[in-house]
């Protein structure tokens, strides 16, 4: 769902209020404009230039992390010397403590979500975590005035509070400090006014609002003023993708169109860090194409990619044949194993070879058992579905199910027809028979069980909603239905209303 001690990352910061001169902090301003504006290589080397005249400078150096922070998923030799100098700012910070509790207490946190992220150990995490809320609370109180400082601090207290209501593995953090999800979220919004970490404190928060507060339009406007701010970000672009994407706005057009600008942007490059952004923005725009039930439009993006397929980095083609393969069964195509057939013959890695194999077997039992023949019959009304054309969605769904009265997908997709199109009754009867049918699969299962709890938020009844989100986090903890559901404990469900006037509305129940 949400790499969330990851993003918290992406917030530790540093101020230009301890920059020694005026000329220093207009130096570390530079680089980190760099940054924002998605200049990250140039922003690399900015930092490592202002290094060499300065090398013990903290902020010099928490600046090089914070750019180098996210260019290590792109190429693994970063990583050593990333957690290198992250655990030497911190040994510095130490031995000099007073005002540079600023920097010990960034580097604390963004080591425990390196920790985190990168598997270095859940209990090194926390005592990092619980290092930074101590260090910065004597900070803060020092230094009240300083903004951007709020940014660790609410970052802590939104996510200490939150958290355990969202995994159980990280019931690990009950042992540290408590957190504040109110006073973290305000202290969020104040940092958004931070000279030099407003775009980190915004992205943060366009996260939270979408994923954590019910207020998609409140994600969105932020996320349209900072792309307009920085247009050739692609950690603006990407975040505001997730905030269109996500379950209460589902606008898998809007999400397609930023992943293809990002793509887009990076098409000349020839570095492998440059190719890989291309290629993960290529992949993701084929997905929310995807999504739209567009597969013919996603394939065609990864054909494209396929084509012009890089052999460094070395997932690229391998990655896009499977995916390709697996949108060519969803059509039920009588070529959709040949993606698979040709990793065989072409590479020799033993992961990738497994996964081709375990595919070939996948599409052989689908199309043996029916499965992909009735999923393909599908697809045509559940695009019109997406596009909001729902009586033509409609009848396409009755005629399937007039040859097949027993088929429970399209059961499934009726009653979500009823919710977008708003005939929530009629759609609150089926998911409710759906969840409890044992015949049905486990998805459409506990996704029927989550679009109850949903309804019954829509409806304004939100213990009840609450109830049976708990059903579906205990009864499907490794669905994804169990995600959404931990997301919902924490604010109602919500979603755009739908484009059907009354009268429309009326007019579908008797269709």
């Amino acid at each position: 769902m949400v790499r969330v001690l990851a993003i918290s990352a992406v917030v530790l910061a540093l101020t230009g209020a301890h920059a020694s001169a005026q000329t220093a902090r207009e130096q570390i301003v530079a680089g980190y404009d760099l940054l924002h504006r998605g200049d990250s290589a140039g922003a690399s080397r900015h930092f490592e230039a202002l290094q060499k005249s300065a090398p013990s400078d903290l902020a010099v150096r928490y600046g090089w992390l914070m750019v180098e922070r996210d260019r290590i998923d792109f190429d693994p030799a970063r990583m050593a010397p990333f957690e290198k100098a992250l655990d030497g700012i911190i040994d510095l910070a130490e031995a000099r403590y007073g005002r540079t509790l600023f920097y010990l207490a960034n580097a604390h946190l963004m080591r425990a979500a390196f920790r985190f992220d990168h598997d270095r150990g859940m209990w090194g995490a926390a005592r990092d975590g619980a290092n930074a809320k101590s260090y910065i609370d004597t900070y803060v109180k020092k230094y009240p005035e300083d903004v951007d400082a709020y940014l660790v601090l609410g970052t802590y207290n939104y996510f200490a509070d939150v958290l355990p209501t969202l995994f159980k593995v990280l019931r690990v953090f009950l042992f540290i400090p408590g957190g504040d999800r109110v006073a973290g979220l305000k202290q969020l919004e104040r940092a958004t006014k931070g000279a030099l970490f407003g775009p980190e404190a915004t992205r943060m928060l366009m996260d939270i609002y979408t994923e954590f507060e019910g207020k998609p339009e409140d994600a969105v406007r932020l996320g349209e003023g900072l792309r307009a701010q920085y247009p050739a970000s692609d950690e603006v672009a990407r975040a505001l993708a997730e905030v269109y994407a996500g379950p209460s706005l589902e606008d898998h057009a809007r999400a397609a169109e930023l992943y293809g600008s990002i793509a887009a942007r990076h098409a000349s490059e020839t570095s492998a860090e440059g190719r890989a952004m291309r290629y993960r923005a290529l992949f993701a725009h084929a997905a929310q194409l995807q999504e739209s039930w567009r597969l013919d439009d996603a394939i065609a993006v990864l054909t494209g990619g396929i084509d012009s397929a890089p052999a460094d980095p070395a997932w690229i083609l391998p990655q896009f044949l499977l995916r390709r393969g697996n949108l060519r069964a969803l059509l039920n195509e009588a070529n959709a194993a040949e993606d698979a057939r040709r990793m065989l013959k072409e590479i020799t890695d033993p992961v990738w070879r497994k996964a081709a194999t375990d595919q070939i077997t996948w599409i052989d039992q689908r199309r043996a058992s029916g499965d992909a023949a009735r999923y393909a019959a599908l697809i045509a009304a559940n695009r019109l579905a997406a596009e909001g054309q729902w009586q033509e969605a409609r009848r396409l769904y009755d005629a399937i199910r007039a040859r097949e009265p027993q088929n429970l997908n399209v059961q499934y997709r009726l009653a979500i027809l009823d919710l977008e199109s708003g005939v929530a009754d009629r759609a609150a009867g089926a998911f409710a028979q759906l969840a409890v049918n044992r015949s049905a699969s486990t998805q459409i299962q506990s996704m029927s069980l989550l679009y109850t709890a949903r309804l019954h938020d829509l409806a304004g009844r939100r213990a009840e909603a609450v109830r049976v989100y708990k059903q579906v986090i205990d009864r499907y903890e490794k669905e994804r239905a169990a995600g959404l559901a931990r997301a919902a404990l924490l604010a109602p469900y919500r979603r755009r209303a739908p484009a059907k006037t009354e009268g429309e509305r009326a007019s579908l129940k008797d269709v």
